[in-house]
């Protein structure tokens, strides 16, 4: 029901854990500040123990002095080797560099033969045996490519379910290899697995490693890289597709100590000894070995390492060994340097001894400053403990204050419930708007302090009509000062400005906390309400609102902490009265914001408080444009998670005419959003799985012309208001919502 539906959701704007928080970040100061001063009373009475006792030793003897220099060119000579083994390690890390950047180089230049091979299939798809081989000697391969062995051309059938592929072209680059013209590569298995991968993936693949006996006997190790080549015309975007547009492979053979031999050549490392190890796949196993340069074995080396290098969707391990030859000496000159500095610092050590005791004198000093520093940190703690205080007072007091019209809500609506009388039900339907009304005020105050405290609250200067903004004040106040016997003397002088350019909300929002503690402290007697002017210069006038009661009044020794947020004049007060302590701080921060000042009248029977701010006078009001409040016609889609907001905004569109469908959740809102054609969708921002912001985002990405979308949400505060605006929303509604806001700006939002 609605009223259940007001109560729950100005409970979701409660906050609690947000006033704690803000309590403890302002009590944190304090406790650093406790801590600080601990932690530097320890560090100067440690200090002075230090200087009394190089006091009574006014020269130490030299073999202190001796033994810390000892101690510093051992840490010296420590650091020196350090240093030679970090740049050896370093300098051995960029060997690998260029061991694993020129065999990948090699492999880079040899597999472009093969793919250049095939690309000349692509152009003569009717290639003959003698063309091949006159392209293949064009290219020049032994001389530019000696570690390519033999290329060919792999013809790709199918005979009796069976795939087949027979070397149909071969061309032996390196004498002593035997051909395989005629034979089907697909009986070993290592080159079927490197042809399966290439067929399937379209780039080049290598096999493992083969081994390949020579006409005139001995065995070597080589690999196989081949490149698939494509019947043309044949799409080939799919692994379906590439095998059914198979047509064959180029491939090359590469023997190991052709490949990769000759790659300590480089200057950097001829004069050391490496060793290099290839193996074939992902570990260094013996019965892998492919290649081997350098030394069978080094009785010390400096470091050795293994590290794996892929190409053409194949895996092999490489070992590089360093010889000690390779390391840096240590520097032979370190020694000196730190004779010299020891020397030096034996020389800076002597100076310092014989100022030890002028030190001595200064600490004897700090000291009288530390318990100077000490009497204030006492008072900070007081402070701290007041400020702690004044915190769990208001806690007590705004969870009072909450409560009360809470309960109010609670209870009548129950009430409402059972009751049959429509005018009954009405005058309780009215009491829980009302209390309603008194709790967002409550929470609006606590959400304005923040503001304030953040130095983020913003004024929204207007023209408006001053005498009809204090008649509304009077009109709403006047029947509750006379319901308790108070008299109520309203006075405005005669100069006032018809028509002022001011904050008119934060300018009412003063004047009612003023009025309501007045009326709230006066039992009896009278209430004046004064509001005078006057000119500053030509166009800018000086309000001035005073608003005197005859009640308790207030006593000097708690007038200082009267503007104070978080605290009262007295607690005692807080308990008979009520309140939570806000409203006087918040209203003299708006009234310094609007560039004047509240201030307390002393030496007043009961209490007078004056407001005065300039403002700047004008002669016409904008006219504002009539904002429609029918949504006939429009079909909007709003998403909540809460079926209680649900039912309740549902009820306000419809009774605007609006149609309307609702989703459940942010991923129900999109499904429905993209399946149905909608004006205009309401999205509530916090929601379990998916929230608005998400949902938002996934819209925009599936729907480039989707409908506006306006935020719902019980964040009120200003930055959550500037990123749903920046995320993309069209609108900005703040719950709990109202009627008249919510027709207005979805007919402004589809306007």
């Amino acid at each position: 029901s609605p009223p259940s539906f007001a109560s729950s959701q100005l409970v979701q704007r409660l906050a609690p854990a947000a006033i704690l928080e803000r309590s403890v970040q302002e009590l944190r100061p304090a406790c650093e500040a406790r801590v600080a001063a601990r932690m530097a009373r320890s560090t100067l009475e440690c200090v002075a123990r230090k200087s009394l006792r190089l006091q009574g030793n006014r020269i130490l003897t030299p073999v202190i002095a001796f033994t810390l220099c000892l101690v510093l060119t051992a840490g010296a000579t420590y650091f020196a080797f350090e240093s030679a083994r970090t740049e050896n390690a370093a300098r051995f890390e960029r060997a690998i560099g260029v061991f694993r950047d020129t065999i990948r180089t090699r492999m880079v230049v040899y597999t472009n033969a093969v793919i250049y091979t095939r690309n000349l299939f692509n152009v003569m798809p009717h290639l003959s045996a003698t063309q091949f081989q006159q392209f293949v000697n064009e290219m020049a391969l032994r001389e530019n490519f000696p570690g390519i062995q033999t290329i060919g051309y792999v013809e790709h059938s199918t005979k009796n379910g069976h795939e087949i592929d027979v070397v149909k072209y071969l061309e032996i680059l390196n004498e002593g290899t035997v051909s395989v013209l005629g034979r089907d590569l697909r009986e070993s298995p290592e080159r079927k697995a490197a042809m399966n991968e290439a067929r399937d993936s379209g780039l080049p693949a290598a096999s493992d490693r083969v081994t390949t006996m020579r006409p005139n006997g001995g065995q070597t190790y080589a690999f196989l890289i081949f490149v698939p080549v494509y019947k043309p015309g044949f799409p080939t975007t799919t692994i379906e597709e590439r095998r059914s547009a198979l047509r064959g492979f180029v491939y090359g053979g590469f023997r190991a100590a052709n490949l990769f031999g000759r790659l300590t050549e480089d200057a950097r490392f001829r004069k050391a000894a490496f060793i290099v190890r290839i193996y074939d796949g992902r570990s260094a196993r013996e019965d892998a070995l492919m290649f081997s340069e350098g030394p069978e074995s080094i009785t010390d080396p400096l470091m050795s390492r293994d590290f794996g290098f892929e190409f053409a969707d194949h895996a092999w391990t490489i070992r590089i060994v360093a010889p000690r030859t390779y390391a840096v000496t240590v520097l032979e000159w370190m020694p000196a340097i730190v004779f010299a500095l020891g020397l030096l610092l034996s020389v800076a050590l002597a100076l310092a001894l014989q100022r030890s005791q002028r030190l001595a004198e200064r600490l004897r000093e700090d000291l009288v400053e530390r318990e100077k520093t000490a009497s204030l940190l006492r008072e900070s703690r007081l402070d701290a403990e007041e400020a702690n205080r004044a915190k769990s007072i208001f806690l007590a007091n705004i969870s009072h204050e909450i409560r009360t019209p809470l309960g109010v809500m609670l209870g009548f609506s129950e009430v409402a419930l059972t009751q049959s009388n429509e005018a009954e039900r009405n005058e309780s339907l009215k009491t829980v708007i009302r209390s309603g009304r008194e709790l967002t005020r409550i929470i609006g105050d606590v959400l304005d302090v923040s503001k304030i405290e953040a130095k983020t609250l913003e004024l929204v200067k207007v023209p408006f009509a001053l005498r009809e903004m204090v008649q509304d004040l009077v009109s709403l106040w006047r029947p509750q000062i006379e319901a308790k016997g108070v008299t109520f003397d309203v006075h405005l002088s005669s100069s006032l400005p018809s028509l002022i350019v001011s904050d008119e909300t934060r300018i009412k929002q003063v004047l009612t906390n003023l009025l309501s503690n007045a009326v709230k402290f006066t039992a009896s007697g009278s209430i004046r309400f004064l509001i005078s002017c006057r000119e500053i210069e030509t166009g800018r006038f000086e309000l001035c609102f005073q608003v005197v009661d005859s009640g308790i009044g207030i006593s000097a020794e708690h007038r200082d902490r009267l503007f104070k947020p978080f605290s009262q004049g007295d607690t005692s007060i807080t308990r008979k009265y009520g309140g939570s302590g806000l409203g006087l701080a918040l209203s003299r921060s708006i009234a310094e914001t609007l560039g004047g000042e509240l201030r307390l009248e002393p030496d007043v029977v009961g209490s007078a408080f004056t407001f005065r701010f300039p403002v700047d006078v004008t002669s016409a009001v904008e006219e504002k444009a009539e904002t429609p409040v029918s949504l006939k016609g429009r079909h909007i889609l709003l998403v909540d998670d809460s079926p209680d907001n649900r039912a309740l905004v549902s009820l306000m569109l419809k009774k605007a005419d609006a149609s309307v469908e609702v989703a459940v959740d942010g991923d129900d809102g999109v499904q429905k959003a993209l399946a149905g054609h909608f004006d205009l969708i309401l999205m509530d921002i916090q929601m379990p799985h998916k929230d608005g912001y998400s949902a938002l985002r996934e819209l925009i990405e599936k729907q480039e012309h989707h409908p506006p979308v306006i935020a719902l949400t019980a964040h009120a505060l200003r930055e959550e208001r500037e990123r749903a605006l920046k995320e993309g929303f069209a609108g900005y509604i703040t719950k709990p919502v109202d009627r008249e806001t919510l027709v207005r700006i979805s007919a402004e939002t589809l306007g």
